[in-house]
């Protein structure tokens, strides 16, 4: 309905068929870098989809653990339940791993044939912190003893974050912005938690090291939380005693997860670098972003 141009309080009226779609993220693989993927050392790389449940190796598991980079693979005691690609001039080196479907994996080693190419291509948009601004910092309250830093709803900025123990934890109760100009350390027992229902999205402009407690992701679902590196960020690592649920999105930075954690969600960064016991399990629901655009209309 619009208003006619010619008659008071008269309405126009036509009725539209809008065709529609969910637009792609960028998010479409487990790992996704433009230098050198590393995975060594009984770390496994698969897919789930969290719209189904949580992740299950019987019911909930396929090989989606795709991989792609513009350097090179290397697939040590490792095994990929996915595609993996390289750049043109890269390479795909697997010893003692393998790379497949999920009945491959279980009974060989080395790529399964027609699961790995090298033609992959692409360029990496730079990120952007939050628009507007400046924004306050964040509140921090004083509870028993405890300072604990609330997030609730809405954007928050702060030059540094740096937590280290579990009395003093950071706590994301809404829908949440963090942009952090500089570095973030969690060390000792030092954790961020995101409640059920809540979501944090953490714009880091510098080094990002976070061991102790690491990230509680209360919700379960990685597309609440999002880590989201800006150029100046060059480098994380992240060896939390939680598993990783989320999405890191830093171009320019160096990834690297040690340790027993487990990440559930997706990675896009300049390399890639996992050893131990570390797991990656893409989340399928990424695939797609949030909202819808439009792919065509007809007057019926």
């Amino acid at each position: 309905f619009t208003p006619s141009p010619l008659e008071k309080d008269k309405y126009i009226a036509r009725l539209v068929r809008v065709g529609t779609t969910n637009p792609l993220s960028m998010f479409v693989r487990a790992i996704t870098t433009t230098q050198n993927v590393k995975v060594n050392g009984s770390v496994l790389v698969d897919g789930y989809d969290s719209l189904i449940g949580g992740y299950n190796t019987s019911t909930n598991r396929y090989a989606t653990g795709a991989i792609a980079t513009l350097g090179s693979v290397d697939v040590q005691n490792a095994n990929v339940y996915g595609n993996v690609t390289s750049g043109p001039g890269g390479t795909i080196n697997v010893l003692n791993g393998a790379i497949g479907d999920v009945a491959w994996n279980a009974s060989n080693k080395g790529a399964q044939p027609g699961w790995t190419n090298n033609n992959f291509n692409a360029a990496f948009p730079v990120n952007t912190p939050p628009s507007g601004g400046p924004f306050l910092s964040p509140v921090i309250t004083s509870v028993g003893g405890s300072n604990i830093m609330y997030l609730a709803t809405g954007t928050n900025q702060t030059t540094s974050l740096s937590l280290s123990h579990a009395k003093d934890p950071m706590i994301v109760t809404g829908n949440a912005t963090l942009w952090v100009t500089g570095d973030v350390t969690l060390s000792g027992t030092g954790i961020i938690v995101i409640m059920p229902g809540a979501s944090l999205k953490l714009y880091i402009g510098g080094v990002a090291k976070i061991a102790g407690g690491g990230v509680l992701n209360g919700t379960g679902l990685a597309s609440q939380f999002s880590l989201i590196g800006l150029p100046g960020n060059t480098s994380i690592t992240y060896s939390g005693n939680y598993a990783f649920i989320g999405t890191i999105n830093a171009p320019q930075a160096d990834v690297e997860m040690n340790g027993t954690p487990e990440l559930y969600g997706a990675v896009l960064a300049k390399s890639f670098y996992a050893v131990g016991v570390s797991a990656v399990h893409y989340d399928e629901a990424l695939a797609t972003a949030t909202g819808l655009v439009v792919t065509s209309w007809k007057e019926l």
